[in-house]
This record gives structure tokens, C-alpha cells and sequence, in this order.
């Protein structure tokens, strides 16, 4: 019976009463030979028992995923002694008895353990021998038998091959071979292809350039499948190359020479743009078959990718692609279906529904023979998942198909992610093989809670599938986001005045993990819970989201304004200008007096309304994303993501800053004081958006800004101020010099209208103003070594994703980039690694956006240089050292020298200069250590200090990792460079930093940016010491009667807000951020510091900071004017802590000849001066270059006193794997 003109509503009332009776028979069915199709491999990965999941995920990554024979054989020991008794006595057995002899002999028990898992699991990922290229195809004995197997029982087998991580061209090629040769066996008649295998790396910016290169990795397949009659399946398993397919199939399949060839594609169900994909499929394989071409198919059903794409949106702000509830996804599902049922389309478009769904199956069924299509439909299962359903189900349809994964046995690591796929399957009550089993349980009737459940659930959805189809979740338009009409305008969910909150249209995402509930029993849940998106910190901040490149609109719009920044950019270079010099050259002290008497109205509003500025100028950055995005265009040539994310960092930092600013009212026991005029300085290699944040920070503490800004970004920086301004930003708050003179700098740093300077990214330049002027506090942050160290235990193709992404930003100029690269033991042997890492920096496209000739200004993952390399960079780009050589050697691709394809060195020994050579250049080098103290010894070597990264997922490794690095931002299974404000701050340790400053984009940014003056609030009328630590109490009770009652009560209370602070913020690590698919946390670590008691200070202010430091651990020494009561220098006896009593004359003439000595006789990196004269002291100190000079008075204020005893570390860390929330070990043992 045809059913073209009946609506959908019709259709589903004909067919859901039939469609339910043959469900029911097909459970009743089931339920008889359920004994009969047990399946060992679902017994080993599960069986429907949630607490086996941990164990399981663990087991297959230790003996599968894990390369290092002895790093896994650890694991495997530690896990063998968690196995749960709900797996099958065998698997006990063989588990416990491997891991307690794969310590003594790894290299030989590791092999059998991984023969036995891959055994164990081959009725759901068959491990074979798969062909090595198309010209050698070769015998394929075990997978021929088992799709000989699959035909002999009545079914159509589907191969599905898998394999390790694909990284660049090179493996890309491998695998098109290989998907050739397959082709070409005679036993494969189905073969599915993964087009971001043929085609890896790209991002949504570079679609079409992806599309291109997908399409030629086909060809050779298809030309293989046309000769020998096989059935090519696009098959993606991202929702990027699911939107691709579609242009994918029309381009790859233009040539009338494949027009016999047979193809299907997949259609995800979860998406909502589905149905507008299957209408571009529809129409081209009706013009094909018009044309004389092979009718195609579909294979429509859910890929399960909405875990990965809940995570993708957490981190990006952008909503869920995909529907996520149950019933949404099975109404569009059954959309889809219907649609495709359709005679007239099946005929050139042969729908396979692939479910395991009984009801939707029925429904199928019923549906087919409803429009008459019946001998059109295919079914598709997935081997080993739903055991008997095939046999069940093939009486009522016309073919059966089973989609059978095979991995080589040599690369079963890239079976990992779909075994923990099944695993979750398994332990999730609402996944579709988990209700199945539920159906199946035996019962004394046959009408179940479970199968009434289903029978209500399909019912909803089958009520659902008659309205309208889904709408797309991505609908951002740059190009009109500011109309209010707009779902996803920026207005829609912003308030400018807001301090805290965002409204986001309730827009949400949960990620699935394991959690204990309360009776014990672990249960996959929402791990992560529902968050709204993007995801509001508990400080009340939320990241920007950035351009969707998903959507083609927005990249048109982008490539427009590229287009025309390349013809600005044109006409730069035709005219050559001649670079003038600006007014800070010709007259410094004019433009400091001038820049501190245009700041002076910036400085006396209040807290509140600068705070509120500063969120309206990061409004009016937004509406003006198009402007700076052009004009960083022309000055970088940036690839379009990092031109996108510096103004998003830039707008995350106007809005934080903005915040904080509110904050700084809000001191007890202190109150703030701004600082006239602050100057930032950078060299050219510092990104706009550090230099901005900078900025913003010094405008959120109140100072007015002289900013001297490097002469290649002064249009992008006019832009911005000009934008900040026209938000409301008072005129003159900024002003903006192009310094080019070299002695201009320090000239305006010795003007005494210059009250602090910041400088990023030269040490030098910042030492030269300390020189200069050497009470001037100078914050800087340099460019330091950055390193990544690779253990045995690490997810090398992970790493290798990390390593490059962490190397290669700007160029390798970002100031978080890393270029060293340490491999720990066993995996300095990973060819694994070793070969993936050259294949994915090869297949790194280089191109400058402003200038981007004949190719698509969007495909560019490296951009160029700021400048041509200076001699160390070109020594680290072209000469390598005694026993060094090229993994993949740089070359320059333009005549300036400004683009460089980047490359890696091997070999590369910790004393080389090449670690310093390195930094502002596309270069990584690889050295080995024998040891982890080995390795962070190369990691913290002179010159580091700013970031570092660690791949492991060995608690231990970890825990010491973290104990001995000294980093101001590590990175834990991430990328060093994937940071955002707040969520991963930004600083410097050692020689990458000068002065006290705060993580930059942190909590604690404003505090040192100003002065503070003592509140002392209201005295307190009791005497108590609780909650006090026991050596505070007791240095408080030892001074309590050398004070008067004032001071005491000022110790006391100053003592309590301290304790209240470090056992609420500083002194615990916890992740305020919430993403819950990473973890973010800042710690304090005590930092040794020398205090000094001027002559006629005030005695309590020494017990005020002692106490502190005693709270904190802070190695101090103490040096004093003034004689100390006995009873508290023998109670800093007792504790340990030197003093010496000195008059202020000699205090500082040993400043000059040994600088500030800490605890131990080590050097200190702080001095707290209470009382004295700071500008003598510094003056004798030589300059503030070396160590840190806190000389504010001394307040009641936790937060500020301590934070002079302590330095900060931001600690990110991956907390997903295989689309799941994960635990992440040895850290979460930390983080409260």
C-alpha cells in the first residue's frame, strides 16, 4: 500500500498499534532463546552490571591501550587486585594470575594478556589480519571466516575497520591503501570508510579545504570498489565530518568514470540537520540514477557521538550540537524513516535503518509494508551487541546486515575507545542494548514494567515524529548576531551592567560518568550535571564563546573580511611606509605627564563604575569582532582560530577585569589605593591580547595606561582602544605609543609620573628599567623553555595531538608554547609516537591570511613569523647539533623569512642551546630522561617558569610531578596553549617572571596592582583564638602581653581573616570552574622571603606577618631594627626561623652585597619590608630584577598578606577519555 499523500501524523497512527504487536513478539521471541546467545565478550565488557565499568575502562586501557609492555604490566597489577565479582570465574582468574606475574617478566606475560583480551572480545571487535596496501592485498583467513560465518547464517556482513590514530598524510595514505585493498577482497562486499581517516587533522575553519582532501583519499577506494562490485559506506563518527558528507559524496563522485560505483552514507539521527542532509543526498542520487549512475544508500541511525559533542560544547561555549534526549532522538529517527520509506526515493536512495531498538525496528517494518516498500528496507546490528536479535528480526525483512569491526592485531589500541564505548553501553540503564537486556530478563509475565516502559516511550516518540522535525542547535550569524531578533544574539543573554551571571538561553549539556550513589553501587550517571552553557564559574564568570566555524555563513564571513584585509594588506606592502616616529620618541616626559593627567579621571571614579566600563567595553568589542579581527589580519596573518580566539581573549579579560574590579571594595581589614599611571611595554613577539589584558588589569586597579605597543600591531591596538572608548572607556584613560626609539623605554620609566611597569616578553628590556630606575616596581612575564614530558603511561596519540597543538601556536611565539618535548624511558623507544608526531606536524598547513595567494585564507593551521628569525632562531630552524637529527626539518617558505614550516629535532641534550635557540620559532626538540627526577630537572632548568605539561596516566607520576614542578601554568594531559581566562591563569615562576604579580587572568590579578592602606573595621569585644593553626595560636599567646590591647586585637583578628582565607581558598585546591570535564585549580606555594622591621616600626606588624608565614609554611628569615621581646625571639628559636638585629644602614649595605637571604642561607624571591624607606631599599638593592619588594603597609587582610608569601600555580588537567568524564588520576586526590 503507497501512502505519498497521507501526513506524518497518519502515518504513525496506521502503524504504531502494529508496529508495538510485532515489537512484543520479537521480545517474546527473544526471551525463548535468550539462554542460547550468551555472549562471553558482553560478559567480559559488562554484561549490563555497572560496577564492572571502572574496572573494565581500566583494563582495556592498561593491557590494549598502553604500548609500554612495563608501564602496562603496573597498571595491570594494581587493577588485578580490584577485579569485581560479578565477572565470569575465568576472566578472575586469568586477570588476578596476569597481574601477579607481569611485574616479574612484562615483556612476556603483556603479549599473552593482550592475546587473551583481544580473544575475549572478538564477537564485537574482531582482531585479523587486515592488508598492508592495495597492491598486496594478501590472504585474510580469519576475517574471511567470519564474514563467511555472518553470510552462512543468513546475513549481509558490513566490515568495519579500525585502526590506530590517523595524524597526517603520510598514515593517510596507509590507510587509503588499505581501504583499497579491502575493496578489492573478494570476501568484503561492505565496506565502511571513516572519511577523517583518509582525510585527518582540519578543524570546522578549513571545511572546504577538508572537503578536497576527503574526497581525493576516496578515489582510490571507490576506484577498487567499482571493480569489484564492493559497497562503500561514508560512515563519520564526528558531527564535523557528518556535515561534510554530503559535499564530500558529490565532489568525490563527479566522474563519470565512478558513476557504477556503489555507495552509502551514514545520516546521525542525533542531529538535527539530518533531514536536511538526506534532501541533498535524495536529489543528488535521483539526478545520478537520472544519469545512468547506481542508485546509493543510507544507513540511518544514532552514532552515539553526543558525548564527545557535550564536551566539545562545555569547553567552547557553543551549544550541543546534537539532541539528547531519548525521545527527540528517536522521533527524529523515525523522521528519517519515514521519509526514506518512501518508494520513490528507496529506489535511489536504499534506506538501512541500523538500531537495536526492537520497537523502532517493528516500526520500520511496518512502515515499509504500509507505503509498499518492504523489499527496500535493510536492517543493520552491530556484532555481538544485541545477541539472537538478527536471527529474530530476519523473517520480517528483507535483508539483515551485521556490522563487523576489525582491527589489526598489531594496532588493537585503536579499538580502545569503541570497546569503552560498549562498556558505558553496557553500564548505562538508558542505552539501547541495556534496555534491551532489561526486556529479556526472565519473568513470570510476559507484560514487564520494563516492556510497558518501552512500549509508553515509543509511543511519546512516535507522537513527536508527527511534528515538525527539529531545527538546527548552531544558529550564531556573525553577520547579524546584533539584530535582537536573533536566538543567539549577543544581546540575548548579555548584560553589560551585570556583575556576576549570565542568562543563556537555556542552553545545557551533561557528560556521563561513573559515580558511587548511596547505597555504594556504582552507576553510570551525569557525572558532570546539567550545566548551562557556556558554563558560569562559581565566581559568576563565563568564557566567550567563539565563532562558529560550523556554521558556513559565519565562515563566509570571515573569509570576507580576509579577502579584504589581503587587499589592505596589498597596499601596505606596494607603498613600503616609512615608520615615524611617535611622540613618546620625540618628547618622553610629555607623554608620561600627559598620560597621567588624561588617566587622572580614570583613577577617581569608584570601584563600581569602573567595573562597569570595562563590561561595557567588552560589549562594544564584541559588536566590533569583525573590525579587529580584520585588522589583526592584516598586522599578523594569523590562521582565522587564533585570530578568532585573541579577541575572545580579550573580551573574557575586559569583562574579568571588570569583575574583579568590584572586588577590590570588598577587602576586609585593607582599602585599596589606585596608582596614577602605569606603564605597559611588549616586544613585538607578545600577542595583542596578552598586551590587552595587561592593560585592562592596570585599568581595573584603577591606574591610568601609557601603553607602548610594538609598531606591527599599533593599527590593531587603535582599533581596540578606539572600540573600548566608544563602549565607555573614558578618552585618554590609554594612551598608545608606537615606541621604535630603544631608549625611549626606559626614558619613560625613569619619569616619576610613572608610578609601575609592566613588560612582557623581553627579560631584558625589564632589567634594563629596573637599571634604570630602581625603585619602579616592574611586573614582567617572559617568554621562558617550555616543556611537555612524555611518559610510558601516556595516551601517546593523545600526546601527540597535545605536543603539537602546544608547540606550533603563533608560530611557536605564544608566550605558553612548548618546544621541548622530554620522553621518560620506554617511550623515547615508541615508534608509535615518534611516527605519529612527524606525520601530524607535516600535515600542518602554513599560509599567511593577509596574504594567502591562491589558497583558501581559511585552511591555515601556522601562520607567520612577527619578524624574521634573529640568529639564535635561524640556528634552531636550520643547524642541528653534535648528534642531533631531523624527525621533519623546517623550511622557509618566503623570501623575508617570516613563514617557516615548522619542524622537530631529535636527539636534542638538556645543555643545548637549542632550548633557548627555540622559543619564538616553529620548532620542537626531543630529549630523553632515564628518571622522572631527570626529566624535571630538564623542566625546571634555568630559564623555564611558565608553563610545562605532563602526558601520564600513572597516579604516582603524577603526584610527583606535581610536587617537583616549577611552573606558574602546567598542563595535565592538555595542551599548554589551550587557556582560557580564569579557567587556566597564566604567570610566571623563576627567571620567567620579575616583581610580585598575580596569574594573569586569575582571582588574585588586582592585588598586586595597587596600594593597600590598614581598615581596621570594628574591635572585637572577645579574646578568641579559635581555629587558629597551633603555631600561630602560640605566637600570638607569646605576644599577647608585649602588646597593648589595639594591636593585639588587630594580630588576633588580622590572624582569624588569615585562617579563614587558606582553609577556604588558598590552602585548599579545588576546582571553582565546574566544567567537570577538566579540572582547573590554582595552588599556593609558600615562597622563601626575607622580612625586615625597620628601625621604629611598629612591633606588631611583625607578629601580624609572622603569623602569616607560619600559616602558610613560607620559609622567612627575619631581619630587624629593633630588639625583639625575649619571648618572641626564643619562640622564633624554637620554630626555626634566623634572626638577625641590624640597623637599617647595615641592613641594606647587605642587601647590596649579597642580596636578600632567606631560611637555610638560600636566596630569597621577596623581601616584606614593614616599615622603612622603600625607595632606599630598593635603590640598594640594585634594582627590583632579582627580587621582589612588598613595602605596603601592613593590613588585616588575609588575601593581601598572604599573598605576599606565596606564589600561585594554575593546575589544568583532562578529565575525559573516550567521550566519557573520567576521574583523573593522582590529582583528584588532591582537589577537594
Amino acid at each position: 500500500m503507497a501512502a505519498e499523500s497521507l501526513a506524518p501524523e497518519a502515518v504513525w497512527s496506521a502503524v504504531e498499534g502494529r508496529a508495538e504487536v510485532r515489537a512484543d513478539e520479537w521480545v517474546t521471541a527473544l526471551r525463548a532463546r535468550s539462554g542460547e546467545s550468551a555472549s562471553a565478550g558482553r560478559e567480559l565488557l559488562g554484561g549490563g552490571d555497572p560496577e564492572t565499568f571502572e574496572f573494565t575502562r581500566r583494563l582495556l586501557e592498561l593491557v590494549a591501550g598502553t604500548e609500554n609492555a612495563f608501564a602496562s604490566a603496573v597498571g595491570l597489577r594494581e587493577v588485578a587486585q580490584e577485579v569485581p565479582r560479578s565477572l565470569p570465574a575465568r576472566d578472575r582468574l586469568a586477570v588476578r594470575a596476569g597481574g601477579a606475574a607481569s611485574l616479574g617478566l612484562p615483556w612476556a606475560v603483556m603479549p599473552v594478556a593482550r592475546r587473551w583480551l583481544r580473544d575475549r572480545v572478538s564477537e564485537m571487535v574482531l582482531a585479523a589480519r587486515l592488508p598492508a596496501g592495495a597492491a598486496a592485498p594478501g590472504r585474510l583467513g580469519r576475517l574471511a571466516e567470519a564474514l563467511r560465518r555472518h553470510r552462512e547464517a543468513g546475513f549481509v556482513p558490513v566490515t568495519v575497520p579500525l585502526g590506530e590514530a590517523v595524524h597526517g598524510p603520510a598514515a593517510a595514505e596507509a590507510e587509503a591503501a588499505r581501504l583499497a585493498a579491502l575493496a578489492a577482497a573478494p570476501t568484503v562486499t561492505h565496506l565502511v570508510v571513516d572519511p577523517a581517516r583518509i582525510a585527518p587533522g582540519g578543524s570546522d575553519w578549513s571545511a572546504e579545504d577538508d572537503i578536497a582532501r576527503a574526497a581525493h583519499g576516496l578515489r582510490p577506494v571507490l576506484e577498487a570498489a567499482v571493480e569489484h562490485g564492493t559497497t562503500v559506506h561514508l560512515e563519520p563518527r564526528s558531527v564535523r565530518w557528518a556535515r561534510l558528507l554530503p559535499d564530500v559524496v558529490v565532489r568525490a563522485l563527479t566522474d563519470a568514470a565512478l558513476d557504477r560505483a556503489r555507495i552509502g552514507v551514514r545520516l546521525m539521527a542525533e542531529l538535527p540537520e539530518s533531514r536536511e542532509h538526506y534532501d541533498r543526498l535524495s536529489r543528488w542520487a535521483q539526478r545520478r540514477v537520472a544519469d545512468g549512475g547506481a542508485p546509493a544508500e543510507v544507513v540511518i541511525g544514532v552514532a552515539g557521538v553526543a558525548g564527545a559533542e557535550r564536551i566539545a560544547s562545555l569547553q567552547s561555549g557553543l551549544p550541543v550540537p546534537v539532541l539528547e534526549g531519548r525521545r527527540e532522538v528517536t522521533a527524529q529517527l523515525l523522521r528519517l524513516v519515514e521519509l526514506a520509506l518512501h518508494p520513490g526515493r528507496a529506489a535511489v536512495l536504499r534506506p538501512v535503518v541500523a538500531s537495536e531498538d526492537v520497537f523502532v525496528l517493528a516500526a520500520a517494518v511496518e512502515l515499509a509494508e504500509h507505503l509498499g516498500g518492504a523489499e527496500l528496507c535493510s536492517m543493520q546490528l552491530r556484532a555481538g551487541v544485541a545477541p539472537g536479535l538478527a536471527e529474530t528480526v530476519a523473517d520480517s525483512v528483507s535483508e539483515v546486515r551485521i556490522a563487523v569491526p576489525v582491527i589489526a592485531p598489531r594496532e588493537f589500541a585503536g579499538a580502545v575507545d569503541a570497546l569503552v564505548g560498549l562498556v558505558a553501553e553496557a553500564a548505562d540503564p538508558a542505552s539501547t542494548a541495556s534496555r534491551l537486556a532489561a526486556l529479556l530478563r526472565e519473568s513470570d509475565s510476559e507484560e514487564t514494567p520494563e516492556l510497558a516502559a518501552e512500549r509508553a516511550a515509543f509511543r511519546a516518540a512516535a507522537a513527536l515524529a508527527a511534528e515538525p522535525a527539529a531545527v538546527s542547535h548552531r544558529t550564531q550569524l556573525r553577520a547579524r548576531e546584533w539584530d535582537p531578533s536573533e536566538r543567539d544574539s549577543a544581546l540575548f543573554y548579555r548584560e553589560p551592567d551585570e556583575p556576576a551571571g549570565l542568562e543563556t538561553g537555556g542552553l545545557t549539556a551533561a557528560v556521563l560518568g561513573l559515580a558511587r550513589g548511596s547505597t555504594g553501587e556504582l552507576t553510570l550517571e551525569e557525572l558532570v550535571p546539567q550545566r548551562a552553557i557556556p558554563v558560569v564559574s562559581q565566581s559568576g564568570f563565563a568564557n566567550e564563546p567563539g565563532t562558529d566555524a560550523s556554521v558556513a555563513a559565519n565562515r563566509d564571513w570571515v573569509r570576507d573580511l580576509l579577502v579584504e584585509a589581503a587587499g589592505v594588506a596589498e597596499e601596505r606592502d606596494a607603498i613600503n611606509e616609512t615608520v615615524a616616529l611617535s611622540a613618546a620618541d620625540l618628547d618622553p616626559e610629555r607623554a608620561a605627564q600627559e598620560a597621567r593627567a588624561a588617566g587622572q579621571r580614570w583613577a577617581e571614579l569608584p570601584h563600581s563604575a569602573r567595573a562597569s566600563r570595562l563590561r561595557r567595553a567588552a560589549l562594544a568589542l564584541v559588536a566590533a569582532r569583525d573590525r579587529l579581527l580584520q585588522a589583526l589580519a592584516v598586522d599578523t596573518g594569523a590562521p582565522a582560530a587564533e585570530l578568532d580566539a585573541e579577541v575572545d581573549d580579550i573580551v573574557d579579560a575586559a569583562r574579568y577585569c571588570g569583575q574583579l574590579a568590584e572586588g577590590l571594595g570588598a577587602v576586609r581589614g585593607a582599602s585599596f589605593v589606585p596608582q596614577g599611571l602605569m606603564l605597559v611595554a611588549a616586544d613585538e613577539c607578545t600577542p595583542l591580547s596578552t598586551q590587552a589584558e595587561a592593560v585592562l588589569a592596570a585599568l581595573g586597579a584603577g591606574s591610568g595606561v601609557l601603553w607602548s605597543v610594538p609598531q606591527r600591531l599599533v593599527r590593531s591596538a587603535a582599533v581596540l582602544l578606539e572600540e573600548w572608548e566608544a563602549g565607555g572607556l573614558l578618552p585618554g584613560s590609554v594612551r598608545l605609543e608606537a615606541v621604535i626609539v630603544g631608549r625611549t623605554l626606559p626614558e619613560l620609566a625613569a619619569h616619576p609620573e610613572i608610578d609601575r611597569a609592566v613588560v612582557l616578553g623581553d627579560r631584558a628590556a625589564a632589567r634594563e628599567l629596573a637599571r634604570r630606575r630602581p625603585d619602579l616596581r616592574v611586573e614582567g612575564r617572559f617568554r621562558a623553555r617550555g616543556a611537555i614530558l612524555v611518559t610510558p603511561s601516556a595516551d601517546l596519540d593523545r600526546a601527540v595531538a597535545d605536543v603539537v597543538a602546544s608547540g606550533f601556536r603563533g608560530a611557536g611565539t605564544d608566550p605558553r608554547a612548548a618546544h621541548a618535548v622530554i620522553l621518560l624511558g620506554g617511550a623515547a623507544r615508541s615508534r608509535r609516537f615518534r611516527d605519529g608526531l612527524a606525520d601530524a606536524v607535516r600535515a600542518l598547513r602554513v599560509g599567511d591570511t593577509a596574504r594567502p595567494g591562491d589558497a583558501d585564507p581559511l585552511g591555515f593551521d601556522v601562520g607567520p613569523l612577527p619578524a624574521p628569525p634573529d640568529a639564535g632562531g635561524l640556528r634552531a630552524l636550520t643547524e642541528l647539533g653534535r648528534g642531533e637529527e631531523w624527525l621533519v626539518e623546517p623550511r622557509r617558505l618566503d623570501d623575508e623569512g617570516r613563514l617557516w614550516s615548522p619542524g622537530v629535532r631529535l636527539g636534542v641534550p638538556a645543555s643545548s642551546p637549542f632550548w633557548d635557540d627555540a622559543r619564538g620559532v616553529p620548532v620542537i626538540g626531543i630529549a630523553h630522561a632515564h628518571t622522572l627526577g631527570e626529566a624535571l630537572a630538564v623542566q625546571n632548568a634555568e630559564g623555564s617558569g611558565a608553563v610545562a605539561g605532563l602526558q601520564s596516566n600513572d597516579a604516582d607520576e603524577i603526584l610527583v610531578w606535581l610536587d617537583g614542578i616549577e611552573a606558574a601554568a602546567v598542563s595535565l594531559n592538555r595542551p599548554t596553549t589551550a587557556a582560557r581566562i580564569e579557567r587556566q591563569p597564566g604567570g610566571g615562576w623563576n627567571e620567567a617572571a620579575m616583581g610580585l604579580s598575580a596569574l594573569s587572568g586569575g582571582p588574585n590579578r588586582l592585588v598586586p596592582l595597587g596600594s593597600w592602606q590598614l581598615r581596621s573595621g570594628t574591635r572585637s569585644e572577645t579574646l578568641h583564638l579559635r581555629g587558629l593553626d597551633p603555631e600561630v595560636r602560640v605566637l600570638v599567646e607569646a605576644a599577647q602581653s608585649l602588646l597593648d590591647y589595639e594591636d593585639f586585637d588587630e594580630v588576633r583578628r588580622a590572624a582569624l581573616s588569615d585562617a579563614l582565607v587558606w582553609r577556604t581558598s588558598f590552602g585548599v585546591e579545588h576546582d571553582t570552574i565546574g566544567l567537570g570535564i577538566e579540572r582547573n585549580v590554582i595552588r599556593h606555594r609558600p615562597v622563601v622571603t626575607h622580612l625586615r622591621l625597620a628601625e621604629g616600626a611598629r612591633f606588631a606588624s611583625l607578629v601580624r606577618v609572622l603569623a602569616a608565614a607560619l600559616l602558610v609554611r613560607a620559609p622567612v628569615s627575619v631581619s630587624t631594627g629593633e630588639v625583639l621581646p625575649a619571648e618572641l625571639s626564643d619562640f622564633l628559636e624554637k620554630v626555626g626561623i634566623e634572626v638577625s638585629l641590624e640597623r637599617d644602614d647595615d641592613w641594606v649595605q647587605r642587601l647590596a652585597v649579597s642580596g636578600p637571604v632567606g631560611a637555610d642561607g638560600v636566596a630569597a624571591a621577596r623581601v616584606r619590608l614593614i616599615g622603612g624607606d622603600a625607595v632606599r631599599t630598593a635603590e640598594w638593592m640594585g634594582g627590583l630584577d632579582r627580587a621582589a619588594l612588598w613595602a605596603e603597609p601592613v593590613t588585616m587582610a588575609g588575601p593581601v598578606e598572604l599573598l605576599t608569601l606565596l606564589r600561585e600555580q594554575s593546575v589544568s588537567a583532562r578529565a575525559n577519555r573516550h567521550d566519557l568524564a573520567v576521574p583523573v588520576p593522582g590529582l583528584d586526590e588532591l582537589v577537594g
